[in-house]
């Protein structure tokens, strides 16, 4: 169980990373070192080597007076314990003499590379303690060998001190990995008690209760940039959630009145017998409020599905004045029946095209102009003008109406929301106009505004960008 936590998966890989770390660096400086040391053993011997062999020459006349001349030639009696010299049939002919000297066998191969002239190292085990390092220098005059050299030292500084770094390593390289590794799940378990908390706040969320938000110890680290947007998300989860709720209580409301209406005056109908006028006016009645309920039902299911993404838009190149023309002539028979004027003004976009989708298109423009109209007094007046910017083509709706407040125009674009609620119900708005608007716009990759000064009228401005084509 422990091992599947992540802490203890970060704990094993930092050790495992840390372990091999160790390792290659400790077999890289024992390689190194091991190599250096040989090397300065192979250095020591030429050099004595070199240094005896330039002795030969002279004449000495036994073993005892060799190791004499060779103490008073380095100043001190050499460290290496093994000095001898052959001919070069393989014979001693002088030899140092020490408490620990032994015989080095001379080998065939040897004698064959000496008469070469070649340089032979050896290292030879068995003879003694620890292995000897030795090197046999040919002595050359006129090509011809003379004799050669033979200078040996034994490898006990060498193994002492390769042995004491490999005890080291044995030592502190498990030592150091232990403490890290308990050093590492403290660290990790610091690092991670972020992800603890998020964890046990997401546990504890419900639907009813989206206030809670995780404590950002630091917004600069990846765990910090993770509960803020943990916390962002909650955000936006919380205002879903509200603004779910208060659609369905707008919708259930919306729907209770005109189920209310049905209810009663069915009743009063069936309370007693009437006549046929009477029965036609409560028909009549009900008919409007089942219409008006159609209408709802319409909006919220085209709102349900452009939220979910199942209203797939397909945009093609076309021409944006036939259908603000189009409707222009819906629009006028609505001004007509409320002694309202609806002026045209688009000149200048007659070659103009746009992606677009020409029936939401038109529910778009013929939702703002019924907006507009509703919202104005009988005679009032009513404006649909077009620019062309740029690279965008703005349609500009506005009117002499009632105005909208500032707080209203923060929440006009809302489902359900009516600045006027007595006026819009009856009229037989569903409060869904003008959040349908803003959801045809943004499809169209555009923007959707409102500019309105109470007692003055409100200007709503659609911003669509040009087709390339």
């Amino acid at each position: 169980m422990f091992f599947t936590t992540l802490r203890a998966k970060l704990v094993v890989w930092y050790t495992l990373v840390l372990a091999i770390t160790f390792i290659a660096f400790s077999s890289i400086l024992y390689f190194f070192l091991h190599r250096a040391l040989h090397d300065s053993v192979d250095k020591k011997l030429t050099t004595i080597a070199e240094i005896t062999a330039d002795s030969t020459t002279r004449d000495v006349e036994d073993s005892e007076k060799w190791n004499e001349y060779l103490e008073d030639f380095f100043g001190f009696k050499p460290a290496t314990k093994h000095i001898q010299i052959f001919d070069k049939s393989g014979n001693v002919k002088y030899g140092a003499k020490g408490e620990r000297t032994v015989k080095i066998p001379v080998t065939a191969e040897t004698i064959k590379n000496a008469k070469k002239g070649e340089i032979t190292f050896e290292t030879i085990e068995g003879l003694d303690e620890y292995p000897i390092r030795v090197i046999n220098y040919p002595v050359i005059k006129d090509d011809r060998l003379i004799n050669f050299v033979q200078v040996g030292t034994s490898l006990e500084y060498v193994q002492d001190t390769l042995m004491k770094l490999l005890i080291i390593f044995l030592f502190t390289v498990p030592t150091i990995l232990i403490f890290s590794s308990i050093g590492g799940y403290f660290l990790a378990k610091a690092a991670l008690r972020p992800v603890d908390e998020i964890t046990s706040l997401a546990r504890s969320i419900g639907a009813k209760d989206l206030s809670q938000r995780i404590r950002v110890r630091n917004p600069k680290d990846e765990l910090g940039r993770l509960a803020e947007t943990f916390n962002e998300m909650l955000e936006r989860l919380s205002k879903s959630f509200d603004q779910t709720k208060q659609f369905s209580a707008d919708a259930s409301h919306e729907l209770r009145t005109p189920l209310t209406i049905l209810k009663g005056e069915s009743e009063w109908a069936l309370r007693s017998a009437r006549n046929a006028k009477e029965y036609k006016a409560t028909l009549t009645s009900n008919l409007e409020e089942i219409d008006h309920m159609s209408k709802i039902i319409d909006d919220l299911l085209i709102l349900s599905r452009a939220d979910s993404g199942e209203i797939p838009f397909e945009l093609e190149s076309m021409k944006l004045s036939p259908i603000l023309k189009d409707v222009y002539d819906m629009g006028i028979i609505l001004a007509e029946k409320k002694s309202q004027e609806l002026l045209l003004e688009i000149d200048g976009i007659d070659s103009i095209s746009i992606m677009g989708n020409k029936l939401k298109l038109k529910q778009l423009f013929l939702n703002l102009v019924d907006n507009g109209l509703k919202y104005t007094k009988k005679g009032g007046r009513i404006d649909m003008t077009a620019r062309v910017n740029s690279d965008t083509v703005e349609v500009v709706v506005s009117d002499n109406g009632i105005g909208i407040s500032d707080d209203d125009q923060k929440k006009i674009f809302d489902r359900f929301y009516r600045v006027d609620k007595n006026r819009s119900r009856r009229e037989g708005g569903t409060g869904l106009g003008l959040a349908i608007a803003r959801f045809i716009t943004e499809a169209h990759r555009g923007t959707l505004n409102v500019t309105s000064t109470p007692g003055i009228g409100s200007t709503f401005c659609v911003t669509l960008p040009l087709s390339d084509n």
